[in-house]
């Protein structure tokens, strides 16, 4: 076959020119596929193809990368596409003394063999057998080896970093059957489930063996990712002895089945749907889905590469767009052996939880920071396993970490490369350690977070910044259910020391003091970053920022209830909605308006300012009526209340007192039984109050300092003045009980109609929340306006007003159904009070708008209105307005002068 070069094959097609996807379904062949895996690896300076280099390779340098197909049998049925990087010359000599000849800072080394921003021209796309060169006795080797539906072109940000370190040979392989590698026949003869998948994991396992075999390779460190990793253990376990060093990325198929008969859960626990169930049993592959789609198949795969490498440059996100497709629609092969392995829900027919405890290699677990993958099952094999284990994070990274963050990716592999060489002394090590941080910070993404890993430091190392594993049981005498927190704070509590930790990745309310009897020492422990100290002593925590995928910080389910997307749109996760702007407090220059909401809408916390972080929760419980509530968060008490084991709270006045003996006293002189304002509202035991802020200055900042205590965000606690607050009662014979309140401007210009809104915690998930919001509407009624609540809405405020906007949107579109009448958005929000831009959000939410002879309808499903019908049987508490008696304050411009 006749060479090609890029110089004559055309670019990859833009995504919106016409007819592309037509075009691009239309003229793939095995030449396409070829130059769609070029145009990624010749990203690469020092890449080649069988010694032809590109234009960018200077003639002196002596690395050097090729690509080829390495046939297996010799008769060109099976064949493994294979990338190899070598080192051939003295670009890194290793000296016999161990010492590094030439120095890793040298100029030219970046200007060689840099990673370049745009592909090199010229590179020879051939389809041949690469020429085959083991590597030398002193070479060490890395085997890549992608995930499933993936190819060896995806690792194409990481080549560079990782073939810097001095005597290594790299390799990457794409699986037999996928990629570019040839596609076999996939047949499965055994009758039982647990042969057929020792029948699956032989198809790829002796392959890769076979192909060890051919390159001469003695051992070898393996790092496969998701299904790769999975398949990269199952080596591991049948031929130890060829395996140095194991590196699991994200992998697939460790935990057990979590639903004790084998049902087919999600990740979160949730059934998957019978369709998707039965679609998955009969081996139907999301890349035979694309085949069967014929020409819009290319828009399937550029449908997923523009929405989950959205982060990624418009260039890379076309190639690596045509390399999946070009990879994805040939012939079906080794992704028929999915359905084997795994059973719907991504869980291994033969989990590798039960096997790992046999390796015999050193192993390496790597996650994302909001990898779907989740972690703690890498966390649980550990404890089972014998071998020298390591559990690292990647910040700001999901699944594909390695395109996520490649930085921070490459230096957490190049240092489990740098362990396997002992010639390397400490001041080497640092060299290296010292060039590749050098190189992140000039590379195309972020620099990254340095990892920092230890041993076994004594409890006295233990300060401010370390990160450990804490028991969640306070009365836990094991290490059971441990989860991984930073301490923000060390104090001494009567001669015992005690540490304020942050749960990683779970919401601050969580946060508290522990002995050091529940921190786990055999566990790993990061020190902290110098550079990542904040001042007053205390490190920020690891912000969750958001993934590509959506994902919001989890509430842990024992404690809090999880944060997840709507999948009933009527059924808010959390039926309190605690949200805040903070009204009057400027946002800090160092965090911008745009970063906050981002921050906002993604972390589990609602703090406006970086100061708020690292506060340490002063109060660790209350006592109000007759309910003892532990607190969420710090809120700014006098400083005398801070020791106290308890804070007593006047429900009726919300006075607040040190000792028991206190509020005894001033509950028999206090003759209030309800919050001082006006009763504007009653229904049966429910009851509303009006107080002016500039009227009741006290009880007012009471009431804010109450509610900072459950939330995170609020940063008012004494201008009081410019609100109206809205207190929601309970009546019995012994008074008015408060349950929660909402506050709003008494002039707003943006048309809030609230500020700030909380259900205390005694009373939440009883629908009370929703009976808040509905209040303010009802307010907004009367007065005749538009309302929207104050932004940004915390994540479970967002959630409580999208199941409310979602419930009356729906309801009134129904009511104009049966009365056959036309609506528009402008007519529902005249009828139901709530902003334009709520509704037209929720409908888009819920994927209610529609084009239709160019123009949007609104288009309710047959699920929506299912799932309405489903939440009107469930009975819940309405506002009534003939209930309500109240006439809109009128406030003249001398009263509002102080806003």
């Amino acid at each position: 076959m006749t060479s090609l070069t890029l110089e004559t094959i055309p670019p990859a097609l833009p995504l919106n020119e016409r007819f592309s996807s037509l075009r691009r379904w239309y003229q793939r062949t095995e030449k396409t596929s070829e130059a769609a895996e070029a145009r990624l690896l010749s990203r690469l300076a020092f890449f080649s193809l069988d010694g032809q280099k590109t234009t960018g390779n200077p003639e002196n340098s002596k690395t050097i990368a090729r690509v080829g197909l390495v046939d297996l049998d010799g008769d060109g049925k099976r064949k493994i596409n294979t990338l190899s990087i070598d080192q051939m010359g003295n670009d890194f000599i290793i000296g016999r003394d161990g010492l590094q000849t030439s120095s890793l800072s040298e100029p030219m080394v970046d200007a060689q063999l840099g990673f370049t921003a745009e592909p090199q021209t010229q590179v020879d796309v051939q389809n041949q057998h690469t020429n085959i060169q083991s590597p030398s006795s002193t070479q060490k080797c890395l085997v890549m080896c992608h995930g499933f539906g993936a190819g060896l072109g995806f690792f194409y940000r990481n080549y560079h970093s990782l073939s810097q370190v001095p005597g290594w040979k790299i390799y990457a392989i794409d699986w037999l059957g996928m990629g570019r590698s040839s596609r076999p026949k996939f047949n499965i003869n055994a009758k039982t489930v647990d042969e057929a998948v020792d029948e699956a994991e032989s198809f790829f396992v002796d392959s890769l063996e076979k192909w060890r075999e051919i390159h001469k390779i003695k051992k070898m460190t393996l790092l496969g990712h998701s299904l790769g990793g999975y398949l990269a253990a199952v080596y591991a376990l049948k031929y130890p002895e060829r395996v140095e060093r194991l590196i699991l990325v994200s992998p697939v198929g460790i935990p057990e089945n979590p639903s004790p008969t084998g049902e087919a859960l999600y990740r979160g626990g949730q059934k998957i749907s019978s369709w998707i169930v039965r679609l998955w049993n009969a081996n139907i592959t999301p890349q035979l889905m694309m085949r069967l789609s014929g020409p819009f198949g290319p828009s399937l795969v550029e449908w997923y590469t523009s929405t989950r490498f959205n982060h990624l440059e418009e260039r890379d996100r076309i190639d690596l767009y045509d390399y999946l497709f070009q990879i994805s629609s040939a012939s079906g092969s080794g992704e028929y052996a999915l359905n084997r392995i795994l059973s719907p829900g991504a869980y291994a027919r033969k989990p590798l939880i039960r096997r790992l405890k046999n390796l015999k290699m050193p192993t390496a677990f790597i996650y994302g920071m909001h990898d779907w993958m989740d972690y703690r099952a890498g966390e649980e094999a550990r404890k089972t396993m014998s071998v020298p284990t390591k559990l690292k994070r990647i910040s700001s990274a999901g699944h594909h970490l390695y395109l996520d963050n490649p930085p921070e990716y490459d230096y957490a592999i190049v240092e489990e490369m740098l362990e396997q060489q002992p010639k390397f002394t400490a001041l080497h090590h640092r060299d290296i350690v010292t060039y590749m941080t050098t190189k992140f910070s000039n590379s195309p993404s972020s620099r990254p977070s340095t990892p920092s890993y230890v041993g076994s430091p004594s409890p006295n190392d233990i300060t401010v910044g370390y990160k450990v594993y804490v028991d969640v049981n306070k009365d836990a005498k094991d290490h059971n259910e441990a989860r991984r927190a930073e301490i923000l704070s060390v104090r001494n509590n009567n001669g015992h020391t005690e540490y304020y930790v942050h749960f990683m990745e779970f919401n601050k309310r969580l946060d508290e003091w522990v002995s050091i009897n529940r921190i786990d020492f055999s566990r790993e422990i990061e020190r902290p970053s110098s550079k990542k100290r904040a001042k007053g002593g205390l490190r920020e925590t690891d912000s969750s920022s958001p993934n590509h995928n959506g994902n919001r910080t989890p509430i842990p389910v024992s404690k809090k209830r999880k944060i997840s997307s709507l999948d009933d749109p009527f059924t808010p996760q959390s039926e309190d909605a605690d949200v805040d702007a903070s009204p009057g407090t400027p946002t800090p220059a160092v965090f911008s308006k745009e970063q906050e909401i981002e921050k906002l809408r993604h972390s589990g916390s609602m703090t406006q300012s970086f100061s708020e972080i690292s506060r340490v929760k002063n109060l660790e419980r209350i006592h109000i009526g007759k309910y003892d509530v532990e607190t969420w968060y710090f809120s700014p008490f006098p400083a005398e209340f801070a020791n106290a084991s308890v804070v007593y709270i006047c429900e009726f006045c919300l006075y607040h007192f040190i000792s028991e003996q206190q509020l005894k006293r001033h509950l028999q002189k206090c003759t209030v039984l309800h919050p001082p304002g006006n009763e504007i509202y009653r229904q049966g035991d429910l009851s509303f109050f009006e107080i002016d802020g500039h009227k009741q200055k006290t009880y007012c900042r009471n009431l804010c300092l109450l509610s900072k205590l459950f939330l995170d965000h609020k940063t008012l606690y004494y201008d009081v003045d410019p609100f109206l607050f809205y207190i929601m009662c309970k009546r019995d014979n012994k008074g008015c009980h408060i349950i929660g309140y909402f506050s709003k401007e008494k002039e707003s210009g943006e048309g809030y109609n609230l500020a700030c809104i909380l259900t205390l915690p005694q009373y939440q998930r009883q629908g009370y929340g929703r009976l808040l919001i509905s209040f303010s509407y009802e307010l907004s009624k009367k007065e005749g306006k538009i309302g929207s609540p104050e932004k940004p809405l915390s994540d479970l405020g967002l959630l409580s007003y999208r199941a409310y906007w979602t419930e009356i949107v729906v309801e009134l579109l129904l009511e104009v159904k049966d009365a056959n009448e036309d609506i528009t958005i402008e007519d529902i929000s005249s009828r139901t009070s709530v902003s334009q831009s709520d509704i037209l959000q929720t409908l888009q939410t819920l994927g209610a708008v529609k084009p239709y002879k160019g123009q949007q309808i609104i288009l309710l499903s047959e699920g929506l209105v299912a799932a309405y019908e489903r939440s009107k049987r469930k009975n819940k508490r309405k506002i009534d307005e003939n209930c309500l008696q109240w006439t809109p304050p009128q406030f003249t411009s001398n009263q509002l002068r102080y806003i």
